[in-house]
């Protein structure tokens, strides 16, 4: 996906970071969440690569039932809900504290 396409990259290229998708098709409550999204990776300082996730293929690759959700690193994070800005900052860092464990790979 290109950098105008919907994604942001805080501090690191693509790939190099903890992986944030927010899937969804629109509505008003996706785009919130991205937003969100957005702001907890820039002000979290976490390396991270934020993504729209917008086709209903891409969505049920996560076997979601409802909109929108947060997936970090490739683990559903919350569904059908905008989940306060604390809980991304903190499931960022979390997901940061994880690859730095595991010297920076993907689960």
């Amino acid at each position: 996906m290109a950098a105008g396409a919907g994604e942001v990259s805080a501090t690191g290229g693509e790939g190099s970071g903890v992986k944030i998708q927010v899937l969804g098709m629109g509505c008003p409550r996706c785009k919130v969440l991205y937003a969100e999204a957005a702001k907890a990776v820039k002000a979290s300082g976490v390396d991270g690569e934020l993504q729209k996730v917008e086709t209903i293929e891409g969505i049920m690759a996560y076997r979601v039932m409802a909109t929108p959700a947060l997936v970090v690193d490739g683990e559903v994070k919350c569904v059908g809900r905008v989940p306060p800005f604390k809980e991304i900052v903190a499931w960022l860092a979390s997901a940061a504290a994880t690859r730095a464990g595991t010297g920076g790979s993907r689960p």
